[in-house]
């Protein structure tokens, strides 16, 4: 790979999980210095603003250490835009937001993520006509006039992801993520906590439209929701052959093997008219514990409907 071109790795790296360029920054040559660098400056930006206004620009590497933005890197080590709204920012959104959100973006993901239980429609009719939008995210509660502002944020087919990151999350929610996940352009659905009745529908409406979901995958993260999930699907999984896995690796290589540190072996379970598929970390698991134990307690796990 060394004989490549340069403008090879800027195409290849920046679509790779930061694990998978962890492990290339241990190759010789070109490759591994580029992953390396790659893996040591990759970082997200955070505009916050409040009250109409950015009230501070941050910078996120990939360990999650935090610090105020004054001289960003280049911008081929970002990985994404974050644009955080708080407090109240009831009036139009200001044009030297949009510039700024402009000039760091460019061709980057770009992520609205709600901290507060309510947006403004201001804000969610600029979210409609941005294009560079691409995912949303919801850090706190919100109100039912929030809920129906962000259902037409969804009704633009735009978002290709959406995470619901707090406690208490419910009906409301899970009426956007059904609305979300039948859509062609929506690739992931991130959740951190759902109770079992809500997740136990949210996976019986993925099988009574397996066939509309091919390839969208669902994101499980934080022990709380991995407890709640793994009794669902206890004594419903079955390891896959081998030539099931290798065709899952072949069709979905940057997700079955470069999502995980330590990645399990792909287990099936029945899910309407087609299968679907569950990884999950194994890092911490001790050797003699069988996966399926350790599935108890991963705290990341991913459903891939196929």
């Amino acid at each position: 790979m060394n004989g490549l071109p340069l403008n090879f790795y800027d195409a290849l790296l920046p679509m790779l999980y930061m694990r998978t360029i962890k492990r290339l920054g241990y190759l010789a040559g070109r490759c591994g210095t580029l992953a390396d660098e790659m893996f040591k400056h990759r970082y997200n930006y955070e505009l916050n603003i409040e009250n109409d206004t950015i009230i501070s620009e941050k910078i996120f590497n990939y360990g999650r250490s935090e610090f105020e933005c004054s001289t960003p890197p280049q911008k081929k080590f970002m990985e994404m835009v974050s644009i955080a709204l708080s407090g109240s920012n009831e009036g139009p959104v200001k044009s030297d937001i949009s510039k700024r959100i402009r000039e760091v973006q460019e061709h980057h993901k770009c992520d609205l993520v709600v901290m507060s239980d309510t947006v403004s429609k201001n804000w969610i009719d600029w979210a409609c006509s941005w294009k560079g939008l691409t995912g949303l995210t919801f850090i706190a509660e919100l109100d039912e006039t929030a809920i129906k502002l962000c259902q037409q944020l969804v009704d633009t087919c735009k978002l290709k992801e959406f995470g619901v990151c707090y406690e208490g999350c419910g009906a409301n929610e899970l009426t956007l993520i059904k609305s979300v996940l039948v859509q062609d352009q929506f690739e992931t659905q991130r959740l951190t906590y759902f109770d079992a009745a809500v997740l136990e529908e949210m996976f019986q409406f993925c099988a009574e439209n397996s066939a509309r979901l091919k390839g969208k995958k669902i994101r499980l993260q934080c022990g709380d929701i991995c407890d709640v999930a793994s009794k669902l699907f206890e004594g419903k999984l079955e390891l896959c052959s081998n030539e099931e896995s290798e065709s899952i690796e072949k069709d979905h290589f940057f997700f079955y093997r470069t999502f995980f540190m330590k990645p399990s072996k792909a287990y099936k379970f029945s899910n309407g008219e087609s299968p679907a598929y569950i990884f999950f970390e194994c890092r911490g698991k001790e050797r003699e514990v069988a996966e399926l134990e350790f599935f108890k307690k991963t705290k990341n796990f991913v459903v891939l409907l196929a």
